[in-house]
């Protein structure tokens, strides 16, 4: 996948994960703030607490850290697997949005269509 690809794919994801998000705490009628600035996409929970979301153009990965932990995430046959435990990116993105907001979240797979 060329740079221009990959760029056009993680802006496309984080769109969406915006957009679910932003859904989520509608319907928990929550406070979550995202912030997205160029390749970086911050997620601030009622609590203050965040989530960052980064792309890491030379590696084609997104990464993805908070309080919890971090993880590097890779496309893998359409949907952005966890390098380490091949977790996929919106399960780990539901698990911390459950614990820092202590409502339950079930985000859709980011899936891309080639």
């Amino acid at each position: 996948m060329t740079e221009t690809e990959f760029n056009h794919i993680a802006e496309t994801i984080f769109r969406s994960i915006e957009t679910q998000i932003e859904s989520f705490a509608n319907s928990a009628d929550i406070d979550i703030e995202t912030m997205p600035n160029g390749n970086v996409l911050e997620i601030i929970m009622p609590t203050r607490e965040k989530i960052i979301l980064n792309t890491q153009r030379p590696l084609q990965e997104i990464w993805a850290a908070c309080a919890l932990g971090a993880s590097h995430f890779s496309l893998q046959n359409g949907m952005w697997w966890s390098a380490r435990d091949q977790i996929e990116l919106s399960k780990i993105l539901s698990v911390w949005l459950t614990h820092f907001s202590g409502i339950a979240c079930s985000l859709k797979p980011f899936s891309v269509d080639k």
